[in-house]
């Protein structure tokens, strides 16, 4: 069997010997931190998954269980996570191992976890492996137990939050990946919005005859479409937050692992260094995102007040209603400019955004 022991997040309060203590935010973020590692660990390995989580009775310890349990992929309140007292502060090593011996052949050839409180789990790690070993809150050892009797149980790997550099690169991954998941978000809805945007208006409005088919319906379309267009680029701005977010995470990971060529998230350029077209413009996404939006947006509305000044007849002449179905996309199309500018403006002033 394996048997791997971990030690609970940080509380709230450190100098608390109180067991209905909860995590402290920190502690929180080292759980999930070394669940991530554990899943890591597992899969690279390729031995299986964790069968069994077994907890202090403690706050701090099942809070830091359940977070581990949530991101291993266990269900809520499965049975395969549960309170075991002899791992509570005031037990020693012996009801640790007393258990574990009664328990011996239901957990052979399984992984079992589990969290505890220092010195128990770091005293026990000793007497089954015969090896010191440091465990900071939220560490954990891998053994791999062959004789519960003897310390001859080979501790396989020890990993603790926030100085070993695996934590660091596997955050590293995981950033990388989430920030490549938002830019292929981000790819397709510039791909696909403009594309179906562009085909529907021209359809409604190209004819022989300067009119729309169907007024009416294309109105209830110009509408529609508008409204969806917008909530794409509301969640597109959402999404510009989370990108930065990735960002600014990837280049304070870098500088912790102090990459010998900076890394490619530091080693962005800045705004001010991109080039301009005409001498002035500068060429930046975000104002390639205003343009395909706001011209989006625009080319709906366009649709919305042609099919209206149809349908009302307040305008007879087809060239005035082009016309002014022209000056209220134009218009629309600088508002939504105007907006993502100054929401750029904003993240700029709080040292966010593309380069920042």
């Amino acid at each position: 069997m394996k048997l791997l022991l971990m030690r609970h997040g940080d509380k709230r309060d450190d100098n608390s010997i109180e067991n209905n203590e909860n995590l402290s935010e920190i502690g929180k973020e080292k759980s999930i931190k070394m669940a991530f590692v554990i899943k890591n660990q597992l899969n690279g390995k390729k031995i299986g998954k964790i069968d069994l989580i077994l907890y202090s009775p403690a706050a701090h310890a099942k809070e830091t269980a359940d977070i581990v349990a949530h991101i291993l992929g266990f269900p809520k309140a499965a049975k395969e996570v549960k309170e075991e007292p002899s791992l509570s502060p005031n037990k020693d090593t012996n009801d640790i191992k007393k258990y574990i011996e009664e328990k011996i052949e239901e957990f052979n050839e399984k992984i079992v976890l589990l969290i505890g409180h220092d010195p128990q789990i770091t005293n026990l790690i000793s007497e089954l492996s015969g090896e010191e070993v440091v465990l900071d809150r939220a560490g954990v050892c891998c053994l791999e137990i062959k004789d519960i009797h003897k310390g001859e149980n080979p501790a396989e790997w020890t990993i603790n939050p926030y100085v070993d550099d695996k934590i660091l690169q596997l955050d590293y991954e995981i950033t990388n990946e989430y920030f490549k998941h938002l830019s292929e978000i981000r790819f397709k809805l510039l791909a696909f919005v403009p594309l179906v945007s562009g085909t529907a208006i021209g359809l409604l409005t190209l004819n022989n005859e300067g009119q729309s088919a169907d007024p009416a319906g294309a109105l209830i379309l110009g509408i529609f479409g508008s409204l969806v267009t917008l909530g794409v680029m509301i969640y597109e701005l959402r999404n510009s937050q989370f990108y930065d977010l990735a960002v600014g995470r990837a280049k304070k990971l870098e500088w912790l692992l102090k990459m010998p060529l900076g890394g490619l998230f530091n080693g962005r350029p800045r705004p001010e260094d991109s080039p301009k077209i005409i001498g002035r413009i500068k060429v930046w996404h975000d104002l390639g995102l205003a343009l395909i939006y706001g011209t989006t947006l625009s080319g709906w509305c366009y649709l919305i007040s042609y099919s209206s000044l149809q349908i009302s007849q307040i305008i007879k002449s087809n060239g005035y209603i082009f016309l002014a179905s022209g000056i209220v996309a134009f218009a629309v199309l600088l508002i939504s400019v105007l907006m993502f500018l100054l929401l750029e403006r904003d993240r700029k002033r709080l040292g966010q955004g593309e380069g920042y």
